[in-house]
């Protein structure tokens, strides 16, 4: 997986400029070793490298979403629970309706997760 594509990807879904780009690093590069971890071909084609670089952009942009604090309304470590702003909530849905459809795009050449779990830092 080519991770400056993934990048290139994610900068264009978050709207951020380069300058902003590095502040989210380290959740590309999971995202990347995420979608690596269930796809389950060793042989792709050039679609198929397409389409898992584009689910690691958009399974980023979904813990963006989630993450970005300066948007974060509340959040509770009891029960592991952030709740964006109202302005966010689009933003949030936004992103889990992408990350359906790409997920639906890869179902044959990914082992698709009935959980995803996410381990967020504030």
């Amino acid at each position: 997986m080519n991770i400056a594509n993934v990048t290139e990807r994610f900068a264009l879904l978050s709207g951020l400029d380069n300058s902003e780009i590095s502040k989210w690093n380290l959740i590309i590069d999971d995202a990347c070793t995420f979608v690596s971890s269930i796809t389950l071909s060793v042989s792709l084609s050039e679609l198929d490298k397409i389409n898992l670089e584009n689910l690691a952009a958009i399974y980023a942009y979904r813990f963006f979403c989630l993450c970005d604090s300066n948007n974060l309304k509340s959040f509770s470590a009891g029960d592991i629970r952030l709740v964006p702003s109202a302005d966010k909530l689009g933003k949030s849905a936004k992103a889990d309706n992408l990350l359906a459809k790409q997920l639906a795009i890869c179902s044959d050449i990914i082992d698709n997760p009935d959980f995803l779990f996410g381990v967020v830092t504030l």
